[in-house]
């Protein structure tokens, strides 16, 4: 096999340029990429291109006049694979506050178990309204809505997501309680086969 005379890999110079192309028209799309230079010591077929740093990356301070209130941000592990959850909590809490929260922004973290809440208005200010650390467990979509609306607007009505659970009960849609009814017909099927 051949190899590029520039960059000494076991490439044609005409497979360094597909790619460095490619790379390119990637980069200058999505990240204001200028375009291709080519070095002065480099052969016009085989350019280069000039990669910049996306700017979400260029910092991680964000400016508090740039932030719409009310929003929510939801602050979850990329190492646990908690995305889904987080995107599936931002939906729900966008429908329910449809017109009344600015923006859910949902922000990646390296750290092992995070994932916070926070409500984020002009009057209060940034409040953690969930904790899986202290809390020790996920937001059910109901509890989460409910703290959303007691910082946002405690007057609102939520419908169905208000309705009180009586003392000494679980909330009938949590998973808890889907487990337990899943137990128990498992044990009941064994049960009646003994039986028989």
């Amino acid at each position: 096999a051949s190899q590029c005379s520039r960059c000494r890999s076991r490439r044609t110079e005409m497979d360094c340029t597909f790619k460095a192309i490619v790379l390119w028209s990637l980069l200058s799309s999505d990240w204001g990429c200028s375009g291709l230079h080519v070095g002065p010591r480099l052969s016009r077929t085989h350019m280069v291109a000039r990669i910049s740093t996306p700017p979400a990356m260029q910092s991680t301070r964000v400016d508090r006049s740039e932030i719409k209130t009310p929003s929510v941000a939801i602050e979850y592990c990329t190492r646990c694979n908690w995305m889904l959850r987080s995107a599936w909590l931002s939906q729900e809490l966008l429908t329910t506050f449809n017109g009344t929260v600015a923006e859910v922004r949902l922000l990646p973290n390296h750290e092992g178990g995070v994932f916070t809440v926070t409500v984020d208005t002009q009057e209060n200010g940034a409040q953690c309204i969930w904790s899986r650390e202290t809390e020790g467990r996920f937001p059910e979509s109901k509890e989460l809505k409910q703290r959303v609306r007691d910082v946002i607007d405690p007057s609102r009505s939520l419908g169905h997501s208000d309705s009180p659970v009586p003392e000494g009960e679980e909330p009938r849609g949590t998973a808890r309680i889907a487990l337990q009814r899943l137990v128990e017909l498992l044990r009941g099927d064994r049960s009646q086969r003994k039986s028989q």
